[in-house]
């Protein structure tokens, strides 16, 4: 019998972007010019909502998290309404500010550097999440790290996004999960115990080599992948729990997702990312089907 379930719910991290354009740089004590500042929408459940819509996406696309009762909330909430994506699990807080991000970028270069702020996303917890009850076909988590109380360890050596994780495979709802670049030492320990119930995980090579303690160059200087370095990688994720798929993304890398090795009786795949020839930046597809 064919599945009757539909939609993804995008559960975490809600933040608003505000990407501030600098000269440089400055030391401690100095002071720099921004020339242009811009306000976005981000965070890894956010972004893939606004994403998959823009995308073209019918399915139905719910975000499930934690936003103040302030300007930046509300912007959240009405770019959600303009592109038809459901916020009835999206809860508002008083007296704590939306969860914000200050991206100061270096005018010529394009380097970043990311200063952030929890604010209202630090208060997300289970209970904010009705897996029991949903029709969604696939869920999408992100990010630990950012998240106390999801983080806090629990019971048996999990923790909250964990549980979720759980929760969703067993009303037999896939799992997908977005990390975001911290200390080594802070992705594994968040993220570790996450992966036993993960069914796909897209990350970069920065957040793969700090869960696998790999030491891996993504390329040479003449820009040339390493190819076996970053499949030994993905392939080491499959064997800490990834059951289904985990591809890698690297500054060079991009869409399409290639199969290039599976193991064990599940099916399960490594991919490559290829370059792009209209997009610079790397792009991973998921298809939900």
């Amino acid at each position: 019998m064919a599945s009757t379930r539909s939609g993804v719910p995008c559960v975490g991290s809600i933040v608003v972007d505000l990407a501030k354009v600098i000269d440089a740089y400055p030391d401690q004590e100095r002071l720099t010019l921004i020339r242009d500042v811009s306000v976005s929408t981000g965070g890894p459940a956010l972004n893939l909502a606004v994403d998959l819509r823009r995308l073209g996406a019918l399915f139905p696309l719910e975000l499930a998290g934690v936003v103040g009762d302030d300007e930046h909330g509300r912007l959240v909430r009405d770019a959600c309404a303009a592109l038809g994506i459901d916020t009835s699990a999206l809860r508002t807080v008083p007296d704590v500010a939306t969860s914000f991000t200050d991206a100061m970028v270096v005018r010529d270069g394009g380097t970043r550097t990311f200063f952030h702020h929890p604010g209202a996303s630090a208060l997300l917890s289970a209970q904010d999440v009705d897996v029991a009850g949903s029709s969604a076909k696939i869920l999408h988590a992100g990010a630990p790290g950012l998240h106390p109380r999801m983080d806090a360890p629990g019971q048996g050596g999990g923790n909250g996004w964990a549980s979720l994780l759980q929760a969703a495979q067993s009303v037999g709802m896939p799992t997908t999960m977005e990390l975001v670049s911290l200390l080594d030492e802070e992705i594994r320990a968040v993220a570790l115990p996450c992966l036993p119930n993960l069914d796909y995980l897209v990350i970069n090579e920065v957040e793969a080599a700090a869960l696998t303690g790999a030491q891996i160059r993504p390329a040479d200087v003449d820009g040339h992948p390493h190819w076996r370095a970053l499949e030994s990688v993905a392939m080491a994720l499959v064997e800490l729990g990834v059951s289904r798929r985990s591809p890698c993304t690297f500054p060079l890398g991009a869409w399409p997702p290639h199969p290039v090795g599976c193991s064990g009786d599940r099916g399960r795949c490594v991919c490559r990312v290829r370059r792009c020839a209209t997009r610079p930046e790397p792009v991973t597809l998921l298809l939900l089907g």
